[in-house]
């Protein structure tokens, strides 16, 4: 990128071309600095560069091996358009240089610094500058030096401009000499030789006739020439000197003339110098008078004072602070009223920096090196602290500063100039833009939805993770694709090919307004398209009416969308059922009454107005003999809603039995405010519900007399098994103790497995037992802690399990309506299991709670044991299935009586597990 003209080019090449130092041969002293710098900066070129029309010319350079290039690719013509040094640690990541052949070409510069070469007013006449092949920085102490440098080629230039200037003028000062006598007469300064002692004119000059107005005054006395001096101590000093000889001169002097003749009395101020003339003898015989008319110098040096005066006032009035300081001990000479409000003082003028309060030794140091050196110091939001106040504590700031040194006529420093702005507010609104801008970044990278910017070709420049996943899609896959690209595979809802001029983010780009479209967009990963909501928000730059740039937010609403479709299918399925099962949907309003009732209504009620009509016509429909039942209930309806059966006179006289399950709303102060519910036809299901009324008491009946059947084989069975167990068991223990020392070890083996399996059959009988018990059992509902249950149980688990440190946590609120006996001994097994298939070295943590989901209370207790593949979680419930090693005790019966337990109260259970992570087992109590 080419840089832009310095805003005052004109002017910049005039001073350039004022050294006359372009298209010169090399210098050694140039040559010098150039390779000095490469030398401190470590870099393989440094040039001094002058930056001429068209082009940039090197007087001197090292490593690059050419004088001049084209201005077109230029890195210092970017230099001179800013103060202090330019540095560019990596052209490639800098947008003016990216395309710059010298760049992207021979040599290839990767790295650039240039200090500014700027003259006395101000004006950048090129750089200092020193680049390298790779990306680097310099160190504070190479830029430094770097400064440094580039004064000491200004030196050089001014050093040889000066030694042009001082030649030139020596030759005008013989050619002056040559001509003194001649120019004389036309000297800029007037002059005059006066004799005698009324001061009579001999001689005045062409300058002296302009000062009084060309008048005729030689050969004429002094107050008959210029009467009008009279009175203005002139007179007095000319025969001052005519008397002792002694010279007389004056820097400025008013004097009033009258140049025209009646005309008015004009004051001009000259600088004087009276000289004596003497004759041979020393006698001094007439004055010598030599001077210049300054009234210009004078009236402007007037100016100069007021405007000095004016701008001590608007020093007053800025809010920057303002101060200098003069001589050695650094006096306050002037501050501001700014300042004076800083420091909460105006009584410290006169004093040294020192005497008017504590100054850091580093700001003193750093204001006596400026006073012995001359270099002005400038600092960027540094933190200062204000001088102690009465009564108030000291107060911080951030302040850009800038120290110059005062300068007197002959060049010498005497005193420093303060400046200082309070950047406080700036750098707090800067560090809380960071802060947003953080803050942007981190939404913009977390958000779920996607974000997408794009520029004025409506090409992509950034994509969120979000919008990666969704169009699956990496950020270096998606850079530089437009909306138009035809990848993008684009469909309208109907399915109809999107126009990629007319997606959202080009609609934007023309109309300059937020546009908002869904579309299906193919995801190349899935094979299948992603339906987005999209939005496109323009971004404007100040002043401008077109966007220069896009963000792109899109949802995901693939999954919405097919639950509309599956919800529109369900509707059409539940319109579907509602009519082949006979059942109507209804919404009443008591406030209005209004009834509205499903299509399939007419057909049920064989009402001609089905769909809408009131209460009070319904009730009417209801039995006599029901009605004031149905009235109780609709009226009082509880909050959980009600299931009634009824019945309904139709209009065609016939009877229809219905079942209505209605759910109420109420507003805040408990009104009912609308009921929906469900009526279905069971005229059918009524007529044969005696019918099966009296099978079911057939069966019940018969299954009675086989439970207990049932239970007596199944005591039998217990007695009959349990008893040769028993002798098993009782035996093998006396042969073991009275004739084990005579066994031997393989017989001992052999007793103790008999014994073992005895036992494990016994406990097999008894688990049998409790199983067939369970399906028989009369169930005894109540309201339970199921908390305290599985209290109990952890409290049996430590008797028998106390290796196992088991402890339990248990939420509140666990009631529950269900029979203590059976639910106790089915959480008594899941502890049980927690402590048996527990992790070697891990302590038991049981925890007890419960969710509400789909309506209902699901109870959960989970463990932190060995768990289990998910693989086989069918087997779990089933009687003797095992899924863990024969080293865990057990039968395998244990999870089939809790399912039965569960299952014998209307309820449900399952397990999810995985190995190595523990176990939790979930179910109902309806």
């Amino acid at each position: 990128m080419r840089a832009q003209e310095h805003p005052d080019e004109r002017s910049r090449l005039a001073a350039l071309r004022a050294y006359g130092v372009l298209d010169t041969p090399p210098e050694k002293d140039f040559d010098d600095i150039a390779a000095l710098a490469s030398q401190i900066c470590e870099t393989p070129i440094a040039v001094v560069n002058l930056i001429d029309e068209g082009r940039q010319w090197f007087k001197a350079e090292v490593g690059l091996g050419v004088r001049e290039t084209p201005l077109d690719s230029s890195i210092c013509a970017h230099a001179i358009l800013q103060k202090g040094i330019l540095e560019v640690p990596d052209t490639l990541l800098d947008r003016r240089f990216q395309d710059n052949p010298l760049v992207t070409g021979e040599p290839h510069l990767r790295f650039y610094a240039g200090a500014l070469l700027e003259n006395e007013e101000g004006l950048p006449l090129g750089t200092l500058c020193v680049l390298d092949y790779e990306p680097r920085q310099l160190s504070e102490v190479q830029r430094q030096t770097l400064r440094v440098l580039a004064a000491q080629v200004m030196a050089q230039l001014e050093l040889r401009r000066k030694v042009k200037e001082l030649e030139r003028r020596q030759r005008e000062n013989e050619l002056e000499r040559a001509t003194q006598r001649t120019l004389f007469a036309e000297s800029p300064a007037f002059i005059a030789v006066l004799s005698g002692p009324d001061l009579t004119f001999e001689y005045v000059n062409e300058a002296y006739y302009q000062l009084v107005g060309h008048r005729e005054i030689v050969g004429k006395p002094l107050l008959t020439a210029l009467p009008e001096i009279e009175g203005q101590g002139y007179v007095e000093h000319l025969r001052s000197v005519m008397e002792s000889g002694v010279p007389y001169t004056t820097p400025e002097r008013a004097v009033l003339l009258q140049p025209v003749s009646g005309g008015p009395l004009l004051e001009r101020f000259v600088a004087l110098s009276y000289q004596p003339f003497r004759d041979v003898d020393g006698t001094v015989t007439g004055v010598y008078a030599h001077g210049f008319d300054v009234t210009e110098q004078v009236l402007a040096k007037r100016a100069l004072a007021a405007e000095r005066q004016q701008f001590r006032i608007l020093l007053d009035e800025v809010p920057a602070h303002v101060v200098t300081l003069r001589g050695p001990r650094l006096q306050y000479e002037f501050a501001n009223r700014a300042f004076m409000r800083f420091v909460g003082r105006d009584d410290f003028i006169g004093l040294g920096a020192e005497e008017a309060w504590p100054v850091p030794p580093e700001h003193l140091a750093l204001l006596r090196h400026i006073l012995a050196t001359g270099e002005a110091f400038e600092g960027r939001e540094a933190l200062v602290v204000s001088p102690p106040k009465p009564d108030e504590p000291p107060s911080e700031g951030y302040f850009d500063f800038m120290f110059q040194p005062l300068h007197e006529a002959d060049g010498t420093v005497s005193g420093v100039f303060v400046h200082s702005l309070d950047v406080t507010e700036k750098v707090m609104a800067r560090r809380e833009l960071a802060a947003s801008e953080e803050r942007y970044r981190t939404l913009f990278e977390t958000a779920t939805l996607g974000i997408v910017y794009q520029d004025a070709e409506a090409r992509i420049i950034a994509a969120n993770p979000a919008a990666q996943r969704i169009l699956g899609l990496t950020l270096d896959q998606m850079q530089g694709r437009s909306s138009m690209d035809p990848r993008w595979r684009a469909v309208r809802p109907d399915g109809s090919d999107y126009p990629g001029e007319e997606h959202p983010v080009p609609t934007a780009l023309r109309t300059g307004r937020i546009e908002r479209a869904p579309m299906g967009v193919f995801h190349p990963a899935e094979e299948a398209y992603r339906w987005l909501d999209v939005t496109a928000v323009p971004q404007f730059r100040e002043g401008e009416s077109r966007p220069h740039l896009v963000y792109a937010l899109f949802e995901d609403i693939t999954d919405r969308r097919r639950a509309e479709e599956a919800l529109r299918e369900e509707q059409s399925r539940l319109s579907q059922a509602l009519s082949l099962g006979r059942v109507l949907a209804y919404e009443w309003h008591p406030a209005t009454d209004l009834c509205i009732r499903s299509e399939n209504a007419r057909e049920i009620l064989g009402l001609p107005e089905a769909a809408r009509g009131t209460g009070s016509e319904f009730l009417q429909l209801v039995h006599p003999e029901d009605r004031e039942r149905f009235i109780e209930t609709a009226q009082n309806p509880h909050r959980g809603g009600y299931r009634l059966e009824y019945r309904l006179l139709l209009p065609d006289g016939t009877t229809l039995w219905v079942e209505d399950t209605a759910s109420p709303e109420f507003d805040d102060s408990g009104n009912l405010v609308r009921m929906r519910g469900l009526m279905a036809d069971i005229t059918e299901r009524r007529l044969t519900v005696e019918d099966l009324e009296r099978r079911v008491e057939d069966r019940t009946s018969a299954l009675v007399v086989k439970n207990q059947e049932l239970e007596g084989f199944t005591y039998s069975v217990s007695h009959d098994m349990r008893a040769p167990l028993r002798a098993m068991v009782a035996y093998s223990r006396i042969v073991l103790e009275e004739e084990g020392p005579k066994l031997s070890p393989e017989g001992r083996q052999h007793l103790e497995r008999l014994s073992g399996a005895a036992l494990k059959m016994a406990q097999l009988v008894d688990d049998l037992l409790q199983y067939a018990r369970l399906g028989v059992r009369e169930l005894r509902r109540e309201l339970v802690d199921l908390g305290d249950l599985v209290r109990a149980a952890v409290a049996d688990a430590e008797r028998e399990h106390p290796e196992s440190g088991v402890r339990v946590e248990v939420e509140p609120d666990l009631i529950a309506d269900c029979d203590p006996r059976l639910i106790g001994m089915a959480l008594h097994n899941l502890v049980d299991n927690a402590c048996k298939y527990r992790r070697e070295g891990t302590p038991v943590v049981v925890r007890f709670g419960v969710e509400e989901r789909d309506g209902g209370r699901v109870y959960t207790l989970r463990d932190n044991g060995i768990g289990f593949d998910m693989a086989y979680v069918d087997k779990l419930f089933r009687p003797f299935e095992r899924l863990h090693r024969e080293e865990y005790a057990g039968t395998g019966i244990g999870l089939a009586n809790v399912r039965r337990a569960i299952e014998r109260h209307g309820g449900r259970v399952w397990a999810e597990g995985r190995l190595g992570e523990g176990a939790a087992f979930s179910f109902t109590l309806p």
